[in-house]
């Protein structure tokens, strides 16, 4: 087990960091919300606008933006306020310019959400991305994606978009699965936050790839694929695919193994 952490710590290093490693219910997660996005310079504002002038096939949606959080022995707080996927798709593409010529602060910090899907048969189940995503089109990866935001003002349901997704993406219905959240990780390349789940599904992973078939989102991804819910079989794929699988989702699944291994050992 020593050289698994080594493995993580290495990895954390040039793919991701941990921000916080605990479980978390939706009773124990509070949303701080500030309903005005970012003011960002008038001259950023002009090159996002070109670029994502430049781009096709995309929805500019509103999602939800992580300026700060904060942990005590009983609950998780999130800090957020709207951005925009423009924005999100410009800093991920300009992170260095961005840092240099307006600084660290103006950078997207777009939440993303990203869960570990757990069948009733105690399997895993992962997706290669399509090339109809806005990134990482042809990497292995969890499911999820971003918090939408609307204009009533109102903050956002961070357990309710998790579920959202997985009906999305999956056609799993919300009353089938169960999702406890348990980390928060940054992409080291984008300085991109992500919020960890696991989803723990009332249906078998043939039953889910049936109905997956119908999902709304399923253009999303190529394919599904499984593996068990075993700490070597989730660090024997996170080893042998570290080029393949986009940051957040290596991330995600290196938390969630390193948990496992707790749970084992205690």
């Amino acid at each position: 087990m020593t050289s698994s952490l080594e493995d993580l710590d290495s990895a954390e290093n040039k793919i991701f960091r941990v921000l916080f490693a605990r479980r978390f219910s939706r009773d124990q997660l509070r949303i701080e919300w500030e309903c005005r996005m970012l003011g960002i310079p008038s001259d950023m504002n002009r090159a996002v606008n070109q670029h994502w002038a430049l781009t096709s096939g995309y929805h500019n949606g509103r999602l939800a933006r992580l300026d700060k959080w904060l942990i005590d022995d009983n609950t998780v707080t999130l800090f957020l306020r709207p951005t925009e996927y423009k924005i999100l798709l410009y800093s991920n593409r300009h992170i260095s310019d961005i840092k240099r010529r307006w600084g660290e602060r103006f950078l997207s910090k777009a939440l993303g959400i990203s869960a570990v899907v757990i069948t009733q048969d105690e399997k895993i189940l992962l997706m290669q991305r399509s090339a109809n995503v806005g990134e990482y089109d042809g990497c292995y990866d969890v499911f999820g994606g971003h918090i939408e935001c609307f204009l009533n003002r109102k903050s956002p349901d961070v357990f309710l978009a998790m579920e959202k997704e997985l009906e999305e993406e999956l056609a799993i219905p919300a009353p089938m699965v169960k999702i406890e959240g348990f980390g928060l990780i940054e992409a080291c390349e984008h300085q991109k936050p992500e919020l960890l789940f696991a989803a723990y599904a009332g249906l078998d992973h043939e039953a889910i790839l049936s109905t997956a078939k119908a999902a709304p989102d399923r253009f999303e991804y190529n394919h599904i694929f499984v593996i068990e819910n075993k700490f070597d079989d989730i660090h024997h794929f996170l080893r042998n695919n570290i080029h393949q699988t986009s940051p957040s989702a290596y991330g995600c699944l290196s938390v969630y193994k390193m948990q496992l291994m707790k749970g084992q050992e205690s």
